[in-house]
C-alpha cells in the first residue's frame, strides 16, 4: 500500500506504513524508481491499529487452543510537496494526504501450558488476511489534483486485496490471575 508510487512506478506490494521507519530506506530501495525511493523517503507516516481477539481452550489438560480476531488499521501519510525530494514537485506547492483504513481477519491455533500454577507459554501458528481496504489521497494547499491520485489509490487497495494474507508464529509469555 505504496500510497504515492503506484501509479508512479513498480511499486512493492507492501504497505512502507506498516514497516518500522528503519524499514523505509529499504523498501524504497527496493521499487527501482528514483521518484518513488525520494517520496518514500521523505514522507510522513503514523498509524493506529485496533484489535478484538477471542478464543477457546476446550481441553485443559491437553493445552490445544484456538483464537480468531480482528483488527482494523488506520494509516495517515503526508508530504509537502516543496520537500519531497523530486525536482519537478518540489516546485509546486502544497501537500498530498493520504489515509488507508484496512480491515483485518486472524485465525491461530496452538498450543499453551501453565507452570508454576500462574505462568503461561505457548506457542501457535496462524494467518492473518485482508477483509476489506480504503485508501484515498487528498491535495491540500494548492497542490495539484491529479486523476492519477485516485487510480493510485484503486491500485493501493486493490492490490491490499488480492495479496493481503500472512503468515504468523506467536510466542505467548504470561501470567494467569484468574
Amino acid at each position: 500500500d505504496c500510497f504515492w508510487a503506484p501509479a508512479m512506478a513498480g511499486c512493492p506490494l507492501r504497505s512502507a506504513r506498516s514497516l518500522p521507519a528503519w524499514r523505509l530506506p529499504k523498501l524504497a530501495s527496493e521499487t527501482g524508481d528514483a521518484q518513488a525511493q525520494a517520496i518514500l523517503q521523505h514522507s510522513n507516516y503514523r498509524g493506529r491499529t485496533f484489535w478484538f481477539q477471542m478464543g477457546m481452550r476446550p481441553f485443559r489438560s491437553f493445552g490445544l487452543y484456538g483464537d480468531v480476531g480482528y483488527a482494523r488499521a488506520t494509516v495517515d501519510g503526508g508530504l509537502v510537496l516543496a520537500r519531497s525530494g523530486v525536482a519537478a514537485l518540489q516546485a509546486l506547492p502544497g501537500s498530498y494526504y493520504s489515509r488507508g483504513v484496512i480491515d483485518l481477519w486472524r485465525v491461530e491455533i496452538g498450543i499453551q501450558e501453565e507452570f508454576a500454577d500462574r505462568v503461561v507459554v505457548g506457542l501457535a501458528l496462524g494467518l492473518m488476511g485482508i477483509i476489506d481496504s480504503h485508501t484515498s489521497i487528498t491535495p491540500s494547499g494548492g497542490a495539484p489534483a491529479n486523476p492519477a491520485l485516485g487510480q493510485a489509490a484503486e491500485r493501493t487497495d486493490a492490490a491490499l486485496k488480492s495479496n493481503g494474507k500472512v503468515p504468523s508464529l506467536t510466542l505467548r509469555l504470561g501470567v494467569d490471575l484468574i
